[in-house]
């Protein structure tokens, strides 16, 4: 008999994304893209690791206008056999088939007449920077994801009291990916060849005084890129504004089957509920 599940249902987090693209007002990048492998799987491609590929897989219409659509952003590791054991035998490796890998998967939902996606957060697979890189392959075409903020933030930013202090944290870009904005390459060249895992940056106004509020706009930038860590400013009034803890994101539970993982319909069914949950900080963010 099967081991009984410790709890019957999972969390999970809800992240929200707008599709943008240098210099073009409403892109079609990622509407092509699933267009062009409906009821399939789009092309594979490695981003960080030769062993390691991402996929968007299982692609969908999840309306009947063809507007919105289902499938999931697959991580397949190749080059590595699992292991099994239970409490009373000795490690074993699980045989996988020919040609097959272990895959992780995050399931999300595309909108496409606001360019939203509605993603499934998964430590274990990819995360919005890995979707981005992918979205930029076979060639970068300055496609962005830009978290989606709560109450206005960006605009509380712009429009708020001069500049005090800013923070910013970068995770450490893979030299393969060449999404970096030209403005981060002195940044993004300081890493390469080194043992740095993150860099940190602080900006602090002398005693009395302001930064220059050309940083705002920078800030803002930074926020957007996807291996942003911390990107938080305080303004001359205190007003602290957290540009990472701002985002969109809903909370929901699904139940597990016997398999220990929750169905596809349970999560798409999920991720739609997420985006009706927070109407009212996506309509601001589209519609200010």
């Amino acid at each position: 008999m099967p081991p009984t599940l410790p709890s019957q249902s999972k969390s999970i987090h809800a992240d929200f994304y707008h599709i943008e693209q240098q210099e073009v007002t409403h892109t079609t990048v990622a509407r092509d893209l699933l267009t062009s492998h409906i009821n399939g799987h789009a092309p594979a491609h490695s981003l960080d690791d030769p062993n390691e590929k991402f996929q968007i897989r299982g692609i969908s219409h999840a309306s009947t206008d063809g507007k919105i659509f289902k499938a999931v952003f697959g991580r397949l590791r190749h080059g590595e056999t699992p292991e099994q054991a239970s409490e009373s035998t000795d490690d074993a490796d699980v045989e996988l088939k020919p040609g097959h890998g272990l895959v992780e998967k995050n399931h999300f939902l595309f909108f496409s007449d606001l360019n939203l996606i509605v993603f499934q957060r998964n430590g274990h697979a990819g995360r919005n920077s890995h979707l981005q890189a992918y979205l930029n392959k076979p060639t970068y075409a300055h496609v962005s994801l830009s978290p989606i903020l709560t109450h206005d933030s960006y605009s509380k930013l712009l429009n708020g009291d001069s500049l005090k202090k800013i923070e910013i944290s970068l995770r450490k870009p893979a030299a393969a990916l060449q999404q970096e904005d030209t403005f981060l390459k002195d940044f993004i060249d300081s890493f390469q060849g080194q043992s740095i895992g993150s860099i940190k940056i602080t900006l602090s106004a002398e005693r009395h005084g302001a930064l220059r509020d050309s940083l705002k706009e920078a800030l803002v930038t930074l926020s957007k890129f996807g291996r942003t860590r911390i990107a938080r400013a305080t303004l001359v009034d205190d007003n602290v504004i957290d540009l990472m803890l701002d985002r969109v994101t809903h909370k929901f539970s699904v139940p597990v089957q016997a398999n220990g993982r929750p169905t596809p319909s349970d999560l798409f069914s999920g991720l739609a509920d997420a985006k009706d949950q927070c109407s009212d900080d996506l309509e601001s963010y589209f519609n200010p």
